[in-house]
C-alpha cells in the first residue's frame, strides 16, 4: 500500500536557506498548496503575509488573511490551504518543534503563546509592515551566513523577539464581542464540538452540556451558521479523518481508535458515509 507522511518541510527547497533540520525559509509557491486537503502540521510555521489575500482552516476554524498579517501554525494542528489572491506574497519561516520549545522556553511565554495561537493564529501587524520586511530580510542574511557559527543562536533570539513583539502585544487588541443569545449558544456549541468531536459525535450530548434541547440547539445553529449541528460534529471529524490519513503512517485501525470509533469497520462505515469514499479509497486516491 502506498506509504503517506507528514509533509516533511526540510526537504523542500534550496538548502542554502536552512539551517540543518531547525529552521527553513520558503516563499509562497514552496508553500502554500490550494488543494484544499487537510494536513497536520509537523512543525511551526510563521507565515507573514506581505500582500494580497489568503484563505485557509486551522483546525476547523475558517480564517481570511489580509495583508499586512502574521500566521502562527504549531505542530499537530490541522491546517487546509484555500485560495489566494492572484497578487499574494508571502514569507515563511519554518521551525522545528525542537527549536520552537528552545525559544518558548527561553522567554517563558509558551502557555500564553499557545494560547493565543488557539484562540486565533492569525495577527493583523498593520503599520508594521516595514519592521516585518527588514525583519525577514536579516533573517535571510543570517540564514545564508553558513559561515556564521552562532547564526543558530542569532535566529532563536530573533524568533522569541517576533513573538513577543507582535504575537503576544495582540492579546491587548482583541476587542469584545457582543453577541445574540443564539450567537453565543451557537459560539458555545462550536467550541464544544471542537473540544470534544472525538469522543462525542451524537446532538443529544452538546445540548445535554448547554442545558437545551437536541431541536432547539440544531435549529439555533443552523440558523446562525447555515449547516446543521450534525453536519458540524461530522466536518470536524472527517477533516481530522483526512489529515491522518493523508498526512500520517496511521493504519485504518490506529486512526479509528485515535477518533474512538469502536472498531475501524464502524469508522470506515462513518467516513463513507459522509465523504462517499472508504478511508482506504480517499488515502490511496
Amino acid at each position: 500500500m502506498q506509504s503517506f507522511k507528514k509533509i516533511d518541510y526540510f526537504e523542500k527547497g534550496s538548502k542554502s536557506w536552512s539551517i540543518g533540520k531547525d529552521l527553513r525559509l520558503m516563499d509562497r509557491k514552496s508553500y502554500w498548496n490550494e488543494s484544499g486537503e487537510p494536513f497536520i502540521a509537523d512543525a511551526t510555521l510563521a507565515v507573514f503575509l506581505i500582500s494580497g489575500t489568503a484563505e485557509l482552516q486551522v483546525n476547523m476554524v475558517d480564517y481570511k488573511m489580509e495583508a499586512p498579517c502574521m500566521l502562527i501554525t504549531l505542530e499537530g494542528m490541522v491546517v487546509r490551504h484555500g485560495r489566494c489572491s492572484e497578487h499574494t506574497l508571502m514569507d515563511v519561516i519554518v521551525i522545528s518543534k525542537k527549536l520552537t520549545d528552545d525559544i518558548l522556553a527561553e522567554g517563558n511565554v509558551s502557555l500564553q503563546l499557545r494560547h493565543l495561537i488557539l484562540q486565533s493564529p492569525v495577527f493583523p501587524v498593520a503599520g508594521s509592515n516595514v519592521i516585518l520586511r527588514s525583519f525577514n530580510l536579516l533573517l535571510r542574511v543570517l540564514v545564508g551566513d553558513s559561515d556564521n557559527i552562532y547564526r543558530l543562536e542569532a535566529v532563536k533570539y530573533m524568533t522569541l523577539t517576533l513573538f513577543c513583539g507582535f504575537a503576544l502585544n495582540r492579546s491587548k487588541d482583541i476587542p469584545a464581542q457582543s453577541l445574540s443569545r443564539k450567537e453565543s449558544l451557537s459560539k458555545q456549541f462550536m467550541q464544544l464540538v471542537r473540544d470534544n468531536y472525538r469522543e462525542y459525535r451524537n446532538v443529544a450530548w452538546y445540548a445535554d452540556k448547554l442545558c437545551v434541547t437536541p431541536k432547539y440547539i440544531s435549529q439555533v445553529v443552523k440558523d446562525t451558521t447555515g449547516r446543521t449541528a450534525l453536519d458540524w460534529i461530522d466536518e470536524f471529524t472527517i477533516i481530522e479523518s483526512k489529515a491522518l490519513l493523508r498526512s500520517t503512517e496511521l493504519s485504518i485501525d490506529q486512526i479509528a481508535v485515535k477518533l474512538n470509533f469502536g472498531s475501524s469497520s464502524l469508522f470506515s462505515k462513518y467516513f463513507k458515509r459522509v465523504t462517499g469514499l472508504s478511508p482506504r479509497g480517499y488515502r490511496c486516491r
